[in-house]
């Protein structure tokens, strides 16, 4: 070190030191302060609101408010037209997250608790799956226990648990696992996530047969997702000579550590595969969810489609993937909440309180023909364009 100075200070006027300010000085000529305002110029061009794609919405409030942009063809799903792409259908794929989308989502506490999904989820599962040319799977992330004792009563439901790690057809008593077993990375994980865990409180550690979860649902909102930024910062760092084995996953309330290539979205390929090798081409997609992990879904279903892959899907199928919440979204449509899934399931099953009501309205209608009453015509008249109205707004 003490060599180097004294080179740079006993050798200051040498050949190589005018050189390099020659370089220094050659750099900033060409690069003065109107050639840099002419760059930041052209690149504020470039930096428009795409208007011709995209549509921007605020959202929040105060010191949270935040444009979003959002695809333009990107709209509430019309429940009306997947019926009748559902009724038209043959062989039809229906995929569903759990928690979140067919229910709420659940502590620890009550899971061991072997709380589950709601009667009426089940028994709108079940109806679905009593129809031969469905065929229907619930994708979650919870461990293949955990997700048998909450779907066991449904008979013919496909389920994957762990993302897809372990999956069950449908009929089948058979769990197959899809991860390998080598996970030398799961033990560094589970360590790194326990010190975060101490210091989290609310937080805790989820260990599955195929990944390690640090789950902070119960947590401070600011704290826990201020510990979730930090520990996946340290995991990149420290599980780089994992990285051609093993991933890093975010999503609501959790960080979790799993096999790499597993995903809803090969789960879904899995599936799709499956069901054609047992019924043919599919021709009909419908899949929801509402968190991070379930893009994967939609980006697969998308990819299927641009791909016009014929030998697993029909031509011009449709396919109606569906998020929760008017966010940004890989998928096509949304819905408000879990409370409108269980209604569509509802309605797709002919059970819907608005399908009744109006075949009720219709029924009266036309008995009202066979008696020639004006007057009470007209009332009936009045009472079904009042429900059609209803109807509106409920779309």
């Amino acid at each position: 070190m003490e060599n180097a100075i004294t080179d740079s200070v006993e050798n200051g006027d040498s050949e190589q030191q005018n050189s390099k300010v020659k370089r220094d000085l050659r750099y900033i000529y060409s690069h003065d302060t109107y050639n840099w305002i002419q760059n930041f110029l052209s690149d504020l061009k470039k930096a428009h609101k795409d208007t011709e794609s995209l549509r921007y919405l605020i959202h929040g409030l105060g010191d949270k408010l935040k444009l979003i942009a959002l695809k333009k063809n990107f709209k509430k799903l019309n429940k009306h037209a997947l019926i009748s792409s559902y009724s038209q259908a043959k062989n039809r794929v229906l995929i569903f997250d759990n928690e979140g989308t067919l229910s709420n989502f659940m502590k620890q506490k009550e899971i061991n608790k072997k709380v589950g999904p709601s009667e009426r989820i089940l028994k709108a599962l079940g109806k679905l799956c009593e129809d031969k040319k469905n065929t229907v799977y619930v994708i979650t992330g919870r461990p293949q226990e955990v997700v048998y004792t909450w779907f066991k009563s449904v008979d013919n439901l496909g389920l994957a648990a762990e993302y897809g790690a372990k999956m069950r057809s449908p009929g089948s008593i058979v769990w197959e696992t899809y991860y390998s077993t080598k996970s030398d990375w799961k033990e560094t994980a589970k360590d790194i996530m326990s010190g975060y865990s101490e210091r989290t409180e609310g937080s805790q550690i989820v260990e599955k047969e195929s990944s390690v979860v640090f789950l902070y649902r119960e947590a401070e909102v600011e704290l826990g997702s201020y510990q979730a930024k930090e520990l996946v910062s340290h995991l990149d760092f420290l599980l780089q000579p994992y990285m051609d084995e093993m991933e890093i996953c975010e999503g609501i309330g959790y960080v979790e550590v799993k096999p790499i290539g597993i995903n809803k979205g090969t789960a879904l390929y899995r599936v799709i595969e499956s069901v054609f090798e047992n019924k043919g081409p599919v021709d009909f997609i419908l899949a929801i969810g509402d968190d991070s992990s379930d893009e994967n879904m939609f980006k697969m279903v998308r990819m299927m489609k641009k791909q016009k892959s014929r030998t697993l899907l029909n031509s011009k199928i449709p396919a109606f993937t569906c998020t929760l919440g008017i966010k940004p979204s890989s998928a096509s449509y949304f819905l408000l909440d879990a409370s409108k899934v269980v209604s569509l399931l509802e309605h797709i099953n002919g059970e819907g309180q608005k399908e009744k009501r109006i075949q009720s309205c219709d029924d009266i209608f036309k008995v009202s023909k066979l008696v020639n009453n004006s007057q009470l015509k007209s009332r009936l008249k009045g009472l079904v364009n009042l429900d059609k109205l209803e109807d509106d707004d409920e779309d």
